[in-house]
């Protein structure tokens, strides 16, 4: 079984995956992680480079990743460009990852962007975690350090949760303590596995 799991930011995404991937026959694959991964590549900097200038590397000749957060808020045509150099390297690794799985095992994939980008990720089911506007606001604001201008961009530069919600299989509302959460999590698992 396939499994996408995604959400917004500051929903509450990657504490499911977390719970999800102690499950002995779930094999995780982080999208979010695969892309930290790819910014220290050589492939990806020389990408961003002849994108953006070299104004986007820190003195170390590093990619300064809080300055393409700044293009990413600031500039018109700064998404498509992250996602057509960064969408196809990520989809290339799920294959790979989702290739080597053995029987009776689950690939249970956070991809963040799963609506976003038409890349042809086929999942047996599909789960989004959500929360209301207010309580992701005030989550990402205190996680990130952002004031409330910074936040408001970055969720707004996202699909809708509600568009995410009705497209797919299962929805976990995620506003309340982590108990109600688990407790969601144990009827999902309960259903799916």
């Amino acid at each position: 079984m396939h499994i996408g799991l995604t959400g917004n930011i500051a929903t509450g995404k990657s504490v499911v995956y977390r719970a999800l991937c102690e499950r002995e026959n779930v094999v995780g694959f982080d999208a979010d992680a695969v892309v930290h991964q790819l910014y220290s590549t050589d492939e990806v900097r020389d990408q961003l480079v002849s994108a953006f200038s070299s104004a986007i590397l820190n003195e170390s000749g590093i990619v300064d990743r809080k300055e393409v957060r700044r293009l990413f808020l600031e500039c018109e045509g700064v998404r498509e460009t992250l996602e057509n150099v960064f969408h196809p390297l990520v989809h290339a690794r799920y294959l790979k990852v989702a290739s080597s799985l053995k029987s009776g095992q689950c690939l249970l994939a956070d991809i963040p962007l799963l609506f976003e980008k038409s890349t042809p990720y086929e999942f047996d089911t599909i789960i989004t975690v959500a929360c209301s506007s207010e309580v992701q606001l005030k989550r990402l604001m205190e996680r990130s350090k952002l004031d409330k201008k910074e936040a408001m961009a970055m969720i707004e530069k996202q699909v809708a949760l509600s568009y995410k919600m009705r497209h797919s299989n299962h929805v976990l509302w995620n506003n309340g303590s982590l108990d109600l959460l688990q407790r969601q999590l144990n009827l999902l698992v309960h259903h799916i596995f």
